[in-house]
Formats: structure tokens, sequence, C-alpha cells
């Protein structure tokens, strides 16, 4: 499957689970999130987890447990949230499997760097409050 910008499964899957939250009142357990994404519930308790060690979610321990944004949707971004679950990419890195060319001479001349840099721009004037309301999540009413 193509990976637009090296999106990992990881990444797309905190896109999508913090967009959920944003949605959410209140904390919600990652079985419950996991069910609305149709998600792996262990998968996703690692990418949770990952998103609260760099501070975009507080996990709340006990009956009425669960994640919840740790700022408000309108603060936290897009591109806030991609760094978080996958770091920011590398100065000049390759966009191919396998890199042939020749140090400095790039086949795609730039472009991707480019189209990496446009993409970046336009997700950190995307924020969590505008990404959720731009789907309908499945499953049990929220």
């Amino acid at each position: 499957m193509i990976r637009p910008f090296g999106i990992s499964e990881a990444g797309s899957l905190a896109l999508h689970a913090m967009a959920f939250l944003a949605s959410q009142e209140n904390p919600s357990s990652t079985r419950f999130v996991a069910r609305q994404l149709r998600a792996s519930p262990h998968h996703l308790a690692k990418v949770l987890g990952t998103l609260a060690r760099q501070g975009l979610l507080i996990s709340r321990r006990g009956p009425i447990g669960g994640f919840i944004l740790a700022r408000r949707p309108h603060e936290i971004t897009l591109l806030d949230v991609l760094d978080a679950a996958e770091g920011r990419p590398a100065a000049g890195m390759c966009i191919m499997r396998t890199r042939v060319c020749r140090r400095g001479r790039c086949m795609f001349r730039g472009a991707h760097t480019q189209a990496l840099s446009l993409f970046r721009n336009r997700l950190k004037n995307i924020s969590l409050a505008e990404a959720s309301a731009s789907f309908t999540f499945r499953g049990e009413a929220i």
C-alpha cells in the first residue's frame, strides 16, 4: 500500500484517534476508541501511550478513566499529532525504499521536499477541532 508522505499505520491511527477524542467531552477508554476506529486495541494503546508521553493526552485511571486531550481541540494541530506519533522527518530523507541516486543528485530534483513542506504547512493549519468535524465515527453513538 502506498503511504502518502510516509505516514505509518501508527501515525494514521494517532491522527484518527486524536480527532475522535477531540469530539469527546469525557475521557474515553482505549477499548471504546478502538471500537469506533475499528482498530486493534493493543496497537491503539501503544499509540495513545506515546501521545500521552508527548503531552498531547492525559491518561486517567479508574472506572471512569481513559484518555482525554491535554489541551483544547483548537489548540492542537494535525502536525502536532503527526510529529508526536512519528517524530519529525529528517532533512533530505529519501522517499524511495532503496536509495539509488548519487549524493546530491536526486532524481526528483527536490519535488518531494517541496511537496512534504507544503503538506506539513497545511497540517500545521488544521486543528483537531476542524478535523473532528470532517467525518462521522462508526459504531456506538457518540
